[in-house]
């Protein structure tokens, strides 16, 4: 009877579904070093089109992306991401607005594989006070948080990172129905944030998840309060209460049978919240691929592609209760579903779920939306399971060509970053020789269309009444003698490059309230041909400002492609 009373007030809760409102996603692409970016922009519920998908960060050092996460700071998103090859954490601002993270806009936040030792992070995640927290399931394991106490945009000092549960070992002490257990804390493997708390996932012994609230700022979390459980869906450790459904039976049995003896358990290892409905949903999904040793429980049952959905009923802070856990998506090979050979990531947004998972080598994204309100994705117009899928990749420049490999995933409101042009890439950044602080910056408006007479490049954050030029030229390699991009250092301007050989020059007078140093700007309108030989043209674009103080600046360097009309 309780049992029926929690799955009733399970269903009613999830039916208050949120307007799906939506999202693009950014994934971090460990085969091409890069985070891509996926946008439907034009409504059609694919992303398919030239210009929703694209490299929003690209780097060819073989600095390998294995985790995100996002925070937005004045109003403008702030992207953190670790590099698991070279164990630094990596942040991000789109600060000049035009859709991609240039080189200047990139810093490493920390180098913790100088600071910290070798630690192979796995997940990360960004709490409501912007502290970034992050874990580890080797090296230096355990779950940490870096704080920028004194506000210089970087987390290097020393009273800023910390250690809060581990390095490693199997004492931790968690809260729980039955008392204080000793949690083994040196797999951790996921975590996400909810507010100023963080879930995290520790395989291993354990195969369960906590949460962490600290309750003061004493570089622990062991006092009342700060570690209890949060959810055990394996019963993997027999002395940790299990959750009630699985326990019981009315949730499928993640045991797997080992032809050695004992047992091995599906992992429920990929965690997301969605906080845009009126209590936060929680989504799991499990990571076993199909045809492998991983993929069938005990009761014949498969664990591939397998996604659930929690909601704390009795707001205890945990989902230990009869009715918080229901299968949102039987994607396993025994299941009528669409089979999902393997889940890589999961993120929610707006009220869907969108899910990357690879078949048989190639990599797709599916959307997911529970319409009807019964807590549950069935299939039909609930499910979107192409609504990316990596055959988009050779038709995008400047992507690696190869698969991606998907390796962590983000879903944000669509308009969080600016709409970037395809067809335009930076060539890097500028520099100025003033005391205004910033370089100027170019930007391209609309698109470079031949027949079109729209197409404007404009100048901003230059010294009002200056006089400024732009340069234009093809992607011919070299300037004079010195091959592009060439270091000004010969002309006194050490920091300052040239990105191309200009070919024609248009001069502008920066408009603004004169004296104001970096409220000025310049636009000039491109009359481009309507000649198809023009079409696949790489025309290269860069700004000079001579200033009212003697002055010399240059913005950074662009690249757009002519295209033939939309």
């Amino acid at each position: 009877m309780q049992l029926s009373i929690a799955l009733c007030l399970l269903t009613q809760t999830l039916s208050q579904s949120p307007a799906q409102s939506p999202c693009e996603v950014i994934f971090a692409d460990s085969a091409g070093d890069q985070l891509a970016r996926l946008a439907d922009f034009d409504g059609d519920g694919r992303i398919l089109d030239l210009g929703e998908a694209w490299a929003l960060w690209r780097e060819s050092a073989n600095l390998t992306p294995r985790a995100l996460a996002v925070e937005m700071r004045g109003g403008a998103p702030s992207l953190s991401w670790i590099d698991s090859a070279k164990d630094r954490i990596h942040h991000g601002m789109d600060v000049n607005d035009n859709g991609s993270l240039e080189l200047f806009e990139r810093r490493v936040l920390r180098n913790s594989g100088k600071l910290d030792g070798a630690s192979t992070a796995r997940a990360m995640t960004v709490t409501d006070d912007g502290a970034v927290w992050w874990c580890s399931d080797a090296g230096l394991r355990g779950l940490f948080r870096m704080r920028d106490l004194d506000g210089d945009g970087l987390t290097a000092g020393a009273l800023e990172f910390e250690v809060l549960v581990g390095a490693g070992g199997s004492s931790h002490p968690i809260e729980t129905a039955l008392g204080l257990r000793a949690m083994d804390v040196s797999n951790f493997a996921e975590v996400e944030a909810l507010g100023d708390r963080v879930v995290t996932y520790s395989d291993g012994p354990d195969e369960l998840m906590c949460v962490f609230r600290p309750a003061n700022d004493d570089g622990d979390l062991v006092d009342p309060g700060e570690s209890r459980l949060f959810l055990n869906a394996s019963g993997k450790n027999p002395s940790m209460p299990q959750n009630v459904d699985w326990a019981g039976g009315v949730l499928r049995d993640l045991t797997i049978p080992s032809a050695f003896g004992g047992s091995f358990y599906g992992r429920l290892s990929l965690i997301s919240v969605d906080e845009s409905g009126a209590t936060p949903t929680w989504y799991f999904a499990c990571d076993s691929a199909y045809r492998s040793p991983y993929d069938t429980n005990v009761d014949q049952l498969g664990l591939n592609g397998l996604i659930y959905r929690g909601v704390d009923l009795n707001g205890d802070g945990d989902l230990q209760d009869a009715g918080e856990v229901g299968l949102y998506y039987d994607g396993s090979h025994t299941s009528s579903n669409q089979v999902l050979e393997q889940i890589d990531a999961i993120d929610a947004c707006g009220g869907a779920l969108y899910v990357a998972y690879n078949e048989a080598g190639r990599r797709y994204v599916a959307r997911f939306v529970d319409i009807n309100g019964d807590g549950r994705a069935s299939g039909g117009s609930e499910v979107n399971y192409d609504w990316f899928d990596d055959s988009i990749w050779s038709k995008v420049a400047p992507f690696e060509k190869s698969a991606p490999f998907i390796r962590d995933m983000i879903a944000i409101p669509s308009g969080t970053y600016a709409r970037a042009n395809p067809l335009y890439h930076s060539m890097g950044p500028g520099c100025e020789y003033t005391d205004f602080g910033n370089p100027p910056t170019l930007h391209t408006v609309g698109r470079a269309e031949i027949g079109t007479k729209t197409f404007k490049v404009e100048l901003r954050g230059a010294a009002a009444g200056s006089y400024a030029v732009l340069l234009a030229g093809d992607d011919y390699p070299a300037w004079f003698t010195h091959w592009l991009p060439a270091n000004l250092g010969f002309f006194g301007l050490p920091n300052c490059t040239q990105y191309l050989n200009p070919t024609w020059l248009v001069e502008k007078w920066t408009k603004g309230v004169v004296g104001d140093p970096t409220g000025g700007y310049a636009k000039y309108f491109f009359k481009i041909p309507l000649d198809a030989e023009l079409i696949g043209f790489r025309m290269r674009l860069q700004w000079i400002v001579y200033d009212w103080f003697g002055g010399v600046s240059y913005s950074g360097g662009g690249e757009v492609e002519l295209e033939a009309p939309q």
